[in-house]
């Protein structure tokens, strides 16, 4: 079984590997392909936001992070999941929880924003959802990409790349709204911070890199 695993940013996703690798078993063989894995700082400084564009954050192979367009992204997206198809992987992940289209593929391909939207739903409908972005620039669409859970929105932003600080005090802000449940919505939040936010909200919290992870292993079975 080969699982494909596409970053919108650089490979390889070191910091991701572990989670990833605990839920779809060690039998599963992992290829991994970045959207931004053949260009230099200069070719990727091109791909930032213009005006109206959608923000997304990324790791870089260096360990640094950067801001994207995911207007501009999207094309380096699906010429990646065609390099993974011949390669003859069996399921596509999209290690990103930003909202996309569909994209032209023979494979299975996991879109993580689509299956937390579900999940979201099915164990949280109509209660208070605190919602962790990694950006400021994603704040003002938070409200508008959750409403079809039909939960009441809590977002604040905190990056899962930078000082763990800002976590605790985003964590801190949801927990002065009394909400019920907190979602991660970045893959780059890891099992440590997700433990730190459970335990300052006091609250149930949903990482989304586990759980795509578990799902995929589902699908690997």
């Amino acid at each position: 079984m080969k699982i494909g695993l596409i970053t919108i940013g650089q490979s390889p996703r070191e910091d991701l590997l572990e989670e990833i690798r605990e839920g779809v078993g060690k039998e599963v063989e992992l290829l991994e392909a970045g959207a931004l894995d053949d260009l230099n700082k200069e070719e990727i400084g091109k791909l930032r936001p213009s005006r109206g564009e959608h923000h997304l954050i990324t790791r870089l192979r260096d360990g640094s992070s950067t801001i994207v367009s995911k207007e501009k992204i999207i094309p380096k997206i699906q010429a990646k999941i065609q390099q993974l198809e011949e390669k003859d992987v069996d399921t596509i992940v999209l290690l990103c929880t930003g909202e996309f289209p569909e994209f032209k593929t023979k494979k299975p391909v996991l879109q993580p924003d689509k299956i937390l939207k579900h999940v979201i739903t099915a164990v949280a409908e109509g209660k208070k959802l605190g919602v962790i972005v990694p950006i400021p620039e994603q704040l003002p669409h938070a409200e508008k990409k959750w409403a079809p859970t039909r939960c009441k929105v809590y977002a604040v932003s905190a990056s899962p790349y930078h000082e763990k600080k800002s976590v605790e005090e985003a964590a801190k802000s949801l927990r002065s709204k009394d909400v019920d449940l907190v979602l991660l919505d970045c893959m780059g939040f890891g099992a440590g911070l997700k433990k730190r936010v459970a335990e300052i909200t006091g609250r149930p919290v949903i990482q989304s890199l586990s759980l795509v992870a578990k799902i995929a292993g589902e699908l690997s079975q």
